[in-house]
Formats: structure tokens, C-alpha cells, sequence
């Protein structure tokens, strides 16, 4: 699959993964995440809004890998305002 583009244009982020190997098919490499949470980290921290939705979901790689992002994410979690927060460790 191609490099997907990045671009914010606002406090506001989408991400959609459509599938690692094909079209809604196939498990996300570790390196892909790796750079994906890089790229959203800043963005939490500055308090931006971040959704990803994960629509591989043949075998259901969707909620694996979308864990598996979460994962990578979990030092930010949302607190009860809705801001973003270091989660305690």
C-alpha cells in the first residue's frame, strides 16, 4: 500500500486505515504504527482531537491493530473533561 498523506488543517484529526495488504485486509507492521503514533503524539499532547478508525476487517485485524495504536498512544488518555491528559504511571 502507498504512503498516506499528513496533513492537519485542524485541532481535529481523522485517520482511516483502509487495509495494510489490500483493500480492508491484512495486519498493520509494527513500523507503520511505530510512525503513525509518532505523527499523533504531538498532537494530543498540544490537546488536539484525534479519531482513527481501522476498516481492515477481513480475519478482524481492525480491532487488533486499533489496539495495538492505542497501545502505543496509552502515556495520553482522555480524562473527564475531554482534554487530553499523561495518563499516571
Amino acid at each position: 500500500m502507498g504512503e498516506a498523506a499528513r496533513a492537519v488543517t485542524s485541532r481535529t484529526i481523522y485517520v482511516r486505515f483502509h487495509g495494510a495488504t489490500s483493500k480492508y485486509a491484512g495486519r498493520y507492521r509494527d513500523r507503520v504504527l511505530d510512525e503513525w503514533a509518532a505523527f499523533l503524539q504531538p498532537h494530543l499532547e498540544a490537546g488536539c482531537r484525534v479519531y482513527v478508525y481501522f476498516n481492515n476487517d477481513v480475519d478482524a485485524q481492525a480491532p487488533v491493530d486499533a489496539q495495538r495504536l492505542r497501545e502505543r498512544l496509552s502515556a495520553w488518555v482522555p480524562t473527564r473533561a475531554g482534554s487530553q491528559s499523561p495518563a499516571a504511571g
